[in-house]
């Protein structure tokens, strides 16, 4: 296992060639009250890339070339109520020397039906495996939270008002430069609910788990529900609140846990049929239970965040 140095800072990467082909297929089932459709695809993509230290090793600063593969197959199924979604990757990097072999593989499943004009439910699910590093990243999570008196330990995540994708983000530093084997997988409910002309309703609660081969890594689940309301101003503009319950439960008894509550107002407004605007300004509480013979602690923060989004052909 190589761990990183305290002067290591990753210096980048050139992408030197790579070719990418895309296949996919649609097929129609024959005409009845509810058509149903179903649409398969593959991307192939390969290519060669060459980085400076990738894993953050001191003193490692050799250009390491690398040949890359990664292979998405994908399936749709849809009639005019519901939606079925399956795709699923697997990535390789072999460097030629020092490194070895760097693979990844995961399965994404999402399912949508209207019940009605106004409920809409939905489901996912999702698993991922990666036998290696993490080029640079660390550990799959959210957002770490600084932990009073566990130095030397991984600190308890605070899930933030962020609609993550079914792959966990990597952003924990204090695993930096890590190989290891990493497994995660969850599940997750939610509805889209129209309450009248002007206003709506959406929730969601996600399930995660992240498991590690190496000691020393804190194994931890992560559950999230939040909700969020709006109410349309006018065409171009709507107001909502955003609310957030978030727990992170750590394996290891000498990692404490965090219970993280969120509240957001928010602003979306529209300038024209490709440009919108999306603010959102509140605080965040973080309960965090100390290990035994630490006193527990209290974090409060300042959220703000913004989103500015094109959308075009």
């Amino acid at each position: 296992m190589r761990t990183l140095g305290g002067g290591a800072r990753r210096r980048g990467a050139l992408r030197l060639a790579g070719r990418c082909v895309g296949i996919g297929v649609a097929a129609a089932m024959p005409a009845t009250a509810f058509a149903q459709e179903t649409r398969t695809g593959l991307l192939v993509s390969t290519g060669i890339s060459g980085e400076t230290n990738p894993y953050n090793e001191i003193g490692a600063d050799d250009v390491s070339v690398a040949a890359t593969l990664e292979l998405r197959p994908s399936l749709r199924i849809e009639d005019e109520t519901s939606a079925v979604d399956l795709d699923a990757y697997a990535q390789f990097r072999q460097f030629v020397r020092r490194y070895g072999l760097e693979d990844s593989y995961g399965v994404n499943g999402r399912v949508q039906t209207r019940r009605s004009e106004r409920l809409t439910l939905r489901g996912n699910g999702f698993f991922s495996y990666t036998d290696g590093a993490y080029g640079g990243f660390g550990r799959p999570g959210l957002g770490p939270l600084p932990t009073p008196g566990s130095e030397g330990q991984p600190a308890p995540t605070a899930p933030e008002l962020v609609q993550s994708p079914p792959v966990a983000v990597l952003t924990d530093a204090a695993v930096l430069g890590q190989r290891t084997r990493t497994t995660s997988y969850g599940t997750g409910i939610g509805f889209d609910a129209t309450l009248s002309a002007n206003s709506s309703l959406a929730s969601d609660l996600d399930v995660r788990a992240l498991r590690f081969a190496t000691l020393g890594f804190s194994d931890y689940s992560v559950a999230t529900a939040e909700t969020r309301y709006s109410r349309k101003l006018s065409d171009l503009t709507s107001v909502g609140v955003i609310g957030s319950l978030g727990y992170t439960n750590y394996l290891n008894t000498r990692v404490g846990d965090a219970l993280v509550y969120s509240a957001l107002l928010s602003l979306d407004r529209r300038f024209s049929s490709r440009w919108a605007v999306s603010l959102a300004a509140g605080a965040s509480i973080a309960n965090l239970r100390q290990p035994v013979g630490l006193p527990d602690a209290r974090l409060t923060s300042v959220n703000v965040r913004g989103r500015f989004c094109w959308q075009g052909q």
